[in-house]
């Protein structure tokens, strides 16, 4: 009997040795193809030339071999391979898409680009989970278990061989560091080499994450400490989202909306809650405490009202203003939010086994996430896309009138499908709102950054800036004078922000100098002997309230200080600060400008 432990034993070990060198033989494989990928973009050469292949290949090689080297003890051959080249041909797919609206990487792009980073590793975490349990139960649902278990454990693992990579290189560092004290430089100049970081990289992880799957018992028992610790925060966000319900009746809705921010909060709230419920749950074969199923039971009956603000918020903000990006995945977010809510109370609520219908929950969740990222990162329901369609449909339909139509949108934050309407409205002809429409987006097209703004026109800009003392006007030429593209951003010149301008003679020759407030300055404006006006330095003063109430009282002057003035406020002094100019470099010997360092 002991001779056939031992010879499992040694079984057991040959067939670890096998999978632990076939992973870290992967691992190795996948950095040298990332250096090759990184070689075409030093190189200029192909897929570097073609933006959108360059994205796709990079992401395949990063995520296929990853599910490659994860699923070696947990699926069968056939499977395995089938799932891990659908996992690259997903991650390529959105990663392309994603390149490809906004324009081949050419071009500025808008905020939500970043999130497809994000997306495609949670697209593959919950798929290759769901396919992993049906693998283990040889079935299309399998038992919760069989779900909980490995994403989990999986979770844990990611965390443990990301750290366990990010202290390999420390020593590496570390140990180069230490020959660098004696004059020997090859290791610091290897681990520098990137044909050395990339295949490095990829076993170190690769390591990390085949020494984690042997030692499961370790993994779980890592994993049942964090979800014990978290368990016990379920309580306590219960007593604070239940207060906060408890609160508004009293407060009202008002002042949640008001804040602009009020879905986000909510949802980030009922997302937590989610989290914490599931801490808690676990696997569902052993019920926790009774003071946590009462919080389990509570949390599950909260979501609810706070799922439906939230939803009732972004309801207002889309009726109001139509859509955007940011309200499309916010409604979207209230959607899954909504399933988990439901699903949840319905749990709490039925007779039966203890929260059991919370498992179908999850996982009817998880194919529900599944379904909502590939709408929304592909044609499907590309927030820009939709969104632009919206802006435009209010804008046809008068719900949105010219002058206050972003086109700076349609210019910077919807990719080429707001360009490319941008365009079209450009060539509009027909009515005078058309001619209009067409105007301001032929200003937007030209634009070449979203901080690009227009100066506004002189009876706009008399009209919005309060001088100082009561009663006088601004100097002749500054109003009528062009400030686009004088270098200075100056919100009071460059856009129609509400500013104080203060006059003072700084330099004694019987011509007021012109004063702006702003940024916690006082920005000085001089005439030159041309006519022009330009800025000349700025006394700092934090933009107290009690000095600006000085100034407008009148009680602003002068102190000689050449060349120019220093100001007093009622005995608070305030120094001039120079406007720096760039240094002219000396010519060589050639009489050529010398080269900058």
């Amino acid at each position: 009997m002991s001779e056939l432990t031992s010879t499992e034993g040694m079984q057991g070990d040959s067939e670890s040795s096998r999978v632990g060198a076939v992973r870290i033989a992967i691992g190795f494989a996948q950095g040298l193809a990332l250096y090759a990928l990184s070689e075409s973009v030093t190189h200029k050469v192909w897929p570097a030339t073609q933006h959108e292949t360059l994205a796709a290949l990079g992401a395949a090689l990063i995520f296929g071999p990853l599910v490659l080297i994860f699923g070696l003890r947990a699926f069968r051959p056939r499977v395995l391979g089938v799932w891990s080249l659908g996992a690259a041909a997903i991650a390529a797919g959105l990663i392309a898409y994603s390149v490809w609206r906004t324009g081949g990487g050419g071009d500025q792009t808008e905020p939500f680009t970043v999130f497809v980073i994000p997306a495609i590793p949670i697209t593959l975490f919950i798929a290759n989970h769901l396919i992993e349990g049906s693998e283990i139960d040889r079935r299309w649902i399998a038992a919760y278990p069989n779900y909980f278990d490995p994403a989990w454990k999986h979770g844990v693992q990611i965390v443990l061989a990301v750290m366990f990579t990010a202290v390999f290189w420390g020593l590496l560092f570390l140990g180069a560091g230490l020959f660098t004290l004696i004059h020997v430089s090859f290791l610091i100049d290897l681990i520098r080499k990137p044909w050395f970081a990339g295949p490095a990289t990829g076993m170190a992880l690769a390591a990390a994450i085949h020494l984690t799957d042997v030692r499961a018992g370790l993994v779980r028992g890592v994993r049942t400490v964090a979800l014990t610790l978290l368990s016990w925060l379920l309580p306590l966000l219960v007593l604070l989202t239940g207060a906060f319900l408890l609160t508004l009746p009293f407060t009202g809705l008002t002042s949640l909306w008001k804040t602009k921010a009020a879905a986000a909060i909510l949802l980030t709230a009922a997302s937590q809650l989610v989290l914490l419920i599931n801490a808690t749950y676990q696997d569902g074969t052993e019920p926790p405490a009774g003071v946590l199923r009462w919080a389990v039971r509570a949390a599950s009956l909260i979501l609810v009202p706070l799922v439906a603000i939230a939803s009732i918020g972004i309801g207002l903000r889309v009726q109001q203003y139509g859509l955007t990006p940011e309200r499309i995945i916010a409604g979207c977010w209230a959607l899954i939010a909504a399933s988990y809510a439901l699903g949840y109370a319905l749990a709490a609520l039925l007779p039966g086994g203890w929260m059991k219908p919370l498992e179908r929950t999850n996982v009817v969740g998880a194919w529900l996430i599944l379904v909502v990222i590939a709408a929304l990162f592909t044609p499907i329901a590309d927030p820009a896309r939709l969104s632009v369609a919206d802006q435009v449909h209010r804008l046809d339909t008068g719900k949105t009138k010219p002058e206050a139509f972003d086109y700076a949108f349609l210019r910077f934050r919807s990719a080429r499908y707001g360009r490319e309407a941008l365009a079209k409205l450009a060539a509009r002809k027909g009515t005078a709102m058309d001619a209009d429409v067409a105007e301001r987006a032929a200003k937007a097209l030209k634009r070449q950054n979203a901080w690009e703004v227009a100066a506004p026109k002189p009876a706009v800009l008399v009209s919005h800036l309060t001088v100082y003392p009561k009663g006088a006007v601004l100097p002749e030429g500054f109003a009528t004078q062009d400030w686009a593209g004088t270098g200075d951003y100056n919100p009071c010149l460059q856009s129609a922000d509400k500013c104080d301008a203060y006059l003072v003679d700084l330099d004694g020759d019987g011509a007021p100098e012109v004063l702006l407030g702003v940024f916690g300055q006082l920005k000085a404006y001089h005439r030159g002997p041309d006519g022009t006006w330009s800025l000349i330095g700025d006394f700092p003063f934090g933009g107290c309230d009690d000095l600006i109430k000085t100034m407008q009282a009148g009680n602003l002057h002068a102190v000689p200080a050449p060349p120019h003035s220093d100001l007093d406020l009622n005995g608070v002094r305030l120094t001039f600060s120079p406007q720096s100019k760039p240094i002219a470099c000396k010519a060589n010997a050639a009489g050529k400008p010398a080269k900058p360092r």
